[in-house]
């Protein structure tokens, strides 16, 4: 018998994944969470779109970013420049760890516990809510149509959530929820870069409404 042959406890790739769906059996479970989760987002989007009573409650029709001092404006477009980091710097470590830490996204999921999942959930949650939630309430101080604005505001943090929730999809279900991080991962990102570009042309490039 040679050395080659022995068989030292290493399992399969194929037994591992057996023995991982078995620790998570309750897949149909998750399933009956996440999609109406889904749908339920989705709704409550439909119906800030299609809204019409507040046409007339424009912020910027009784203040202009233009009308901040200097400083506030340097304060405001320092934190877009921040934000934009954070999404540099995410889509770097998305790379990382699943290209190069692991070998493709579905693995980097499989290997990582639930309690870690839901400590990373928890705090994208929080991170995105805090990041958007900010940038949205300077954009909805630009001049901006409200339709428009009102379609804008809910991409990156729709995008966000659902980004999140794919995660859960990819782990419990299938790795075929991938399509649906890189869809969610494209609509936070042009939201934000619409939300951000929009803020900074009308801080600096737009003249104030104040009358002397």
């Amino acid at each position: 018998m040679s050395v080659d042959s022995l068989n030292f406890g290493e399992v399969s790739a194929t037994e591992s994944v057996k023995t991982e769906a078995s620790l998570y059996p309750h897949r149909l479970e998750a399933s009956a969470i996440l999609f109406p989760s889904l749908l339920v987002l989705l709704l409550f989007g439909g119906v800030i779109l299609f809204l019409k009573r507040d046409e007339e409650k424009s912020l910027s029709k009784r203040f202009s970013l233009a009308d901040l001092s200097v400083s506030a404006k340097a304060a405001i477009t320092l934190t877009l420049v921040s934000f934009g980091l954070v999404h540099i710097f995410s889509v770097l470590t998305v790379f990382l760890k699943t290209h190069v830490a692991f070998e493709s996204t579905q693995a980097y999921f499989f290997y990582m516990p639930i309690h870690q999942l839901a400590a990373l959930s928890h705090a994208h949650f929080f991170g995105h809510g805090v990041m958007y939630i900010l940038t949205a309430v300077a954009f909805l101080f630009t001049s901006l149509p409200e339709r428009v604005k009102r379609f804008v505001v809910l991409l990156a943090p729709s995008g966000a959530i659902l980004d999140t929730m794919s995660w859960w999809g990819i782990k419990l279900i299938s790795s075929k929820f991938e399509i649906l991080s890189f869809i969610a991962g494209s609509l936070l990102s042009l939201g934000f870069i619409v939300m951000a570009v929009v803020i900074f042309v009308q801080l600096w490039f737009h003249h104030s409404q104040k009358k002397d």
